[in-house]
């Protein structure tokens, strides 16, 4: 199951890039709950729905 959070007119605190293409967010953007991962819009975080469980395993085996 998908789980996001649609932001509409808020600019992330500190400068924030699509995890999967990298385009800077601004202003909207969507929020992956599950893994906290930002993208910047629907057709970027749909289009690629395996990906942030491949980062995610990536960056958890890099902290260890």
């Amino acid at each position: 199951m998908m789980r996001f959070i649609l932001v509409n007119g808020r600019i992330p605190r500190m400068a924030t890039y699509c995890v999967l293409c990298g385009a800077k967010i601004e202003g909207n953007y969507i929020r992956d709950i599950s893994t906290q991962f930002c993208h910047c819009d629907g057709v970027c975080f749909a289009s690629h729905p395996t990906l942030p469980q491949r980062a995610l395993v990536f960056h958890a085996r890099a902290a260890s």
